[in-house]
């Protein structure tokens, strides 16, 4: 990433329902190389799978699709770090692919039951190869009936692309390197773990330094979680999960635990034994008078 001298950071930050209250813990960190070093490789970040020409009829359930490149394949090969589909209300599913037509196909990410809270980069355990040749597609389902309980218009109207809430989008984003020779073997997962910083929130409530630092994996999740945290002291620790508006999902008091690592597993069920359904949920690790927070999504 490049900054001009001169330049002005701005960040565009969305809340979804039932933010109210909240603490807002986002976090900017900035690296400066010194001048002259050497082996720092760019990571890109844009959207080149967009569709700006939907027309969704009210009482219908339709697909639509977009192609990178539009006509043509990829010049290069890329190493996709990860990828960010985007829709809003009636969105209920989405594919994202890489494809080299007649020949072959290579999986990103697949939504099932897409919601509008799942606004988030999906990053790839180790960097996925995408030969020159090939293009990026994604396929949207939007349903635009009164059966859709997401839809924001009652009776159904017809719904266009724009950047509004109400309006539907299919703005599928990626995060990429140029390919080297041995990129796919570089290991993204414990280079993430490892970094207590990347998606998630750390509350110290007495001083500035932290005795508790965790990570949820794998995540997405579909039947069970682990919470694997790390204690730089014996502590009493208090584990729970919520949804996103607070709602208290579980809530498991583990007792004093020693310094070290320590792992605690969610089968994805709440305090009466009941399944909960996908969507994007809160854990808390409380120790002493310390907390560490996370956002973990369960889907099918």
């Amino acid at each position: 990433m490049y900054i001009k001298a001169g330049s002005k950071i701005i960040i565009q930050l969305h809340y979804p329902a039932g933010s109210g209250g909240q603490v807002d813990s986002t976090k900017i960190r900035l690296f400066f190389y010194p001048i002259g070093t050497t082996g720092v490789r760019r990571i890109y970040s844009s959207t080149p799978l967009q569709n700006w020409s939907m027309v969704i009829q009210p009482n219908m359930v339709v697909p639509y699709s977009a192609y990178y490149p539009t006509s043509g394949t990829l010049p290069v090969a890329l190493s996709a770090f990860g990828v960010m589909p985007h829709s809003h209300l009636l969105c209920k599913s989405i594919i994202y692919y890489a494809v080299k037509p007649n020949v072959d196909t290579i999986p990103l990410v697949k939504i099932n039951n897409w919601q509008f809270e799942w606004q988030d980069y999906y990053t790839f355990k180790k960097l996925v190869k995408i030969p020159n040749g090939y293009r990026l597609y994604s396929k949207h389902v939007y349903d635009n009936t009164s059966s859709n309980l997401n839809n924001p218009n009652n009776p159904p109207i017809t719904v266009y692309s724009n950047t509004g809430t109400k309006d539907e989008m299919l703005f599928d984003g990626m995060m990429y390197l140029y390919y080297q020779t041995g990129d796919e073997l570089i290991d993204i997962e414990s280079i993430i773990a490892s970094d207590p910083l990347l998606g998630v929130k750390e509350n110290n409530l007495n001083s500035n330094s932290s005795i508790v630092n965790a990570i949820a994996f794998p995540n997405p999740f579909s039947n069970t979680i682990s919470l694997r945290y790390i204690l730089n002291q014996a502590s009493d620790i208090h584990v729970e999960i919520t949804d996103v508006v607070g709602r208290k999902i579980i809530s498991n008091n583990l007792g004093k635990q020693s310094a070290g690592s320590h792992d605690w597993e969610w089968d994805g069920k709440d305090v009466k034994g009941n399944k909960v359904g996908t969507g994007v949920y809160l854990y808390r690790i409380k120790a002493n008078d310390f907390s560490f927070e996370g956002k973990i999504i369960r889907q099918d």
